[in-house]
């Protein structure tokens, strides 16, 4: 038979819910630990001595600033000024450490001795005691000692106001007189590294020939420009000449030198002055701009020297025939070769020098970026040794002012006066014993629940079984007669006789293609009222006018006798060691009511399983279909023995009841987890014994009976009779 699968959805109940059912079922214990706490206050407040803290106040005024004085004030910044008031507010800190550091303490400790009114006391008192303070945005330090003496708390507060204002000029005065003292040895030293520093950065000037380095690189880069148009210049113009010159050799056969020897004397002359011009140009071009005048002035006895070599190769042309070629016919070619490769060389020669500028030029640019790093890093140790060393100097003109003037100004404000007592009232440690009552009950209610592994209301059981609830039984209470375990006997119109009627009415509105018939009532432990709750259903049952059969298979221990109050000389065993299991008539049955017959368990067997496992109880229980309409089996728990497991293959389904309060998680997943790996089939959970208090809601409260509550319980239906054979 397949178990039918429900996808169940469970409601979530609020955080608030939550811990008001915990508060409820930890009621006891969290009222006691609150009790407890707030009794432990209100005792320590009736204890308490009371104390005694007397208060006393400083003012501290800050002395007119030297350097206002002596008129350099007005030579301070902003920045300076804002400055000084922060180590002012801070020197506020520093005045109160001191005030209460040990030497101050042993200070005041002799003095309270010395008075002969108390006796010495030790340095942890006084701190114990001692609370000095900044009140805020002022510049009073407000001084609290507090103690179970009030003379002694008044005595401590002003005798440590009035020491420390008589002992605050002298080290003040001698602690400017030690800082002009340590100025004064270091003002060589730093003059020293300020003129170090200096000379450092005016070699560094003079070597590189650098005043400004912004003006120094963009000259640079426009020389770089202007050079390399000037080299293209030539270059080109260079290109030109050498091919005039080639041509004419090629037309003479000659070289310059071969030329020049057939040239007479003045035109020789005249050459080779052109040719030393052309030298000078090129050098002073490499040295001045073009416009610069001594570049003009050659250019111009260049042009004029130029000019008579033209006349003399004129004159010397008209007295020879033009087109004959030969030697002293070509005077006027000669000489335009030897002016060719004259202003040749000279370019040659302006080239070079060029070249040379703009390599030398180009070194500088490269070297540039570090020669700025270099002045950078000297610039800022000058600076930073002139700034230490004018601050120095500030500084020593002010410690020499503030040395002759009054100190640092410290007065008492207030002194301490007769202090009144304090004591922690009852309404104060009533509060504070509420709140750590309260905190700690909390923290004992948190503990029990982490401790405490049952599963305590029916929502949590959902979260274990993962089955259909077919019925939710109110907790009854049972008394030692065992009819009150029937209350659908003893009081058939009561809501506990409901319960069991909607459990009845769920198994018939289960959705499966046949009803089931053969029912098995089993739960994961002992004392979770599967008997009970199977003696109830077959009574529900019957009284719906259904033949009912219930048997007890928990023959290790069995229950339903004392149930019904019946002999268990004869029952399940006796049918199955004897094998009756076809003629009814045999069977030891009890008529306990109309339409309902009980199987007791018999005589009770430590090892029940082979007789539960054999054919014969297979067969029995098959049998009596036939006879009843419904087969009760109530069995024994999953996790104590394995007889449940066996039962369960006989039956058409199984109801797992599980009672709150009782059942442990832990034994709650072992028997989900066998009842997984025997593929039973699971009709449904029974919650029995719902507690009203655990669950955040409940309907069995409004439940209201349909007869008159003057009504007699009718408890005389119950029949117990044996039925002989």
């Amino acid at each position: 038979m397949n178990q039918p699968s429900y996808n169940i959805q469970y409601s979530q109940q609020s955080d608030f819910s939550q811990y008001w059912l915990m508060l409820k079922r930890r009621g006891i214990p969290a009222g006691l630990t609150f009790l407890a706490v707030l009794s432990i206050a209100l005792l320590q407040a009736f204890q308490e001595k009371p104390t005694y803290e007397a208060i006393g106040q400083l003012k501290f005024e800050e002395s007119q600033r030297s350097s206002k004085l002596i008129g350099l004030d007005s030579a301070v910044d902003e920045e300076s000024k804002q400055q000084s008031s922060l180590r002012w507010q801070r020197s506020l800190d520093t005045e109160i450490l001191a005030m209460k550091s040990p030497v101050q303490l042993n200070i005041l400790s002799s003095i309270i001795e010395n008075q002969g009114l108390f006796s010495r006391p030790s340095i942890e008192e006084i701190k114990s005691g001692l609370e000095i303070s900044q009140l805020a945005d002022t510049n009073v330090v407000q001084i609290r000692f507090k103690s179970y003496n009030p003379n002694f708390s008044k005595e401590i507060v002003n005798q440590l106001m009035q020491q420390y204002v008589e002992s605050k000029p002298k080290s003040k005065q001698a602690s400017t007189h030690s800082a002009i003292s340590f100025i004064e040895k270091q003002l060589p030293q730093v003059k020293q590294r300020v003129n170090i520093a200096e000379t450092e950065l005016r070699k560094f000037k003079e070597t590189y020939q650098i005043t400004d380095l912004e003006i120094a690189k963009s000259a640079n880069a426009t020389n770089l420009s202007q050079l390399q148009t000037l080299l293209d210049e030539i270059d080109r113009e260079l290109v030109e000449v050498q091919t005039q010159q080639l041509k004419l050799q090629n037309m003479l056969r000659l070289n310059p030198q071969q030329a020049l020897i057939g040239i007479s004397t003045s035109h020789t002359s005249i050459s080779t002055s052109l040719e030393e011009i052309d030298k000078q140009i090129a050098e002073a071009k490499s040295n001045y701009q073009q416009d610069h005048p001594v570049v003009l002035e050659l250019i111009e006895r260049r042009s004029q020297l130029n000019l008579l070599l033209n006349q003399k190769m004129e004159q010397s042309a008209q007295s020879n025939a033009q087109l004959n070629f030969v030697p002293d016919q070509k005077d006027d070619l000669r000489s335009q070769l030897i002016q060719l490769d004259i202003k040749r060389k000279g370019l040659s020669q302006q080239r070079l020098k060029l070249r040379q500028q703009l390599s030398r030029y180009r070194q500088q640019a490269k070297n540039l970026p570090q020669i700025e790093q270099r002045q950078k890093e000297l610039e800022r140790t000058a600076k930073a040794s002139t700034s230490t060393y004018q601050n120095l100097l500030a500084q020593i003109q002010e410690l020499k002012v503030t040395e002759n003037q009054s100190p640092l100004t410290v007065s008492v404000l207030e002194s301490a006066a007769d202090p009144d007592p304090s004591k922690t009232t009852y309404i104060s440690a009533s509060m504070r014993g509420g709140l750590a009552g309260i905190l700690l009950a909390a923290g004992v209610v948190y503990v029990l629940e982490r401790i405490d592994r049952k599963l305590k209301s029916k929502d949590e059981i959902r979260q274990v079984y993962p089955y259909r609830v077919l019925g939710e039984i109110p907790l009854f209470n049972e008394s030692e007669s065992e009819l009150s375990k029937l209350p659908t006997l003893s009081d058939s119109s009561s809501h506990f006789s409901e319960a069991y009627r909607m459990l009845q009415a769920s198994l018939k509105f289960l959705g499966l293609e046949q009803s089931p018939r053969v029912l098995m009532t089993t739960s994961a432990i002992a004392q979770e009222g599967k008997s009970t709750t199977c003696a109830n259903l077959a009574v529900s049952l019957a009284q719906m006018n259904h033949k009912v059969l219930l048997i007890d298979a928990d023959i290790r221990l069995a229950s339903q006798h004392h149930i019904w109050e019946l002999r268990n000389q004869n029952g399940l065993t006796h049918v199955l060691l004897n094998k009756h299991v076809e003629d009814h008539q045999a069977l030891p049955t009890h008529q306990v009511m109309d339409n309902l017959e009980v199987i007791t368990a018999g005589r009770i067997s430590s090892n029940p399983l082979p007789m539960l496992e054999s054919e014969q109880f297979a067969s029995f229980v098959q049998t009596q279909m036939n006879n009843y309409d419904y087969i009760l089996i109530d069995a024994p728990p999953l996790v104590s023995v394995a007889d449940p497991l066996v039962i369960g293959k006989v039956v058409d389904g199984i109801l797992l009841v599980a009672r709150p309060g009782h059942l442990e998680r832990e034994y709650a997943q072992k028997a989900h987890e066998l009842l997984t790996h025997s593929s039973l089939a699971i009709l449904g959970t029974v919650i029995n014994g719902i507690i009203e208090t655990n669950e955040p809601y409940s309907y069995y409260s409004h439940y209201g009976r349909y007869t008159s509550q003057d009504e007699t319980m009718t408890r005389n239906g119950f029949i117990k009779q044996v039925i002989p054979k």
